[in-house]
């Protein structure tokens, strides 16, 4: 019975000790997921920004044309 209660330890230990870094790995790659989603947004809203930027000094220029 010793020998059963030592092997059924050490599987459940192995077991434990391979799920911890396979959870770690999804961890990284949904963290690794999201800031590519917030670097694809943020350069989302710098073409925006730009965009705006272009419409607004069109219009000055606009004005300054047609007096």
């Amino acid at each position: 019975m010793f020998w059963v209660g030592i092997c059924i330890g050490f599987v459940i230990g192995v077991l434990a000790a391979s799920k911890r870094p396979r959870s770690a790995k999804l961890e990284m790659k949904r963290l690794e997921r999201e800031i590519a989603a917030d670097n694809l947004k943020c350069a989302r809203e710098e073409r925006r920004a730009a965009a705006l930027r272009v419409i607004a000094n069109n219009e000055k220029e606009a004005r300054l044309w047609n007096g």
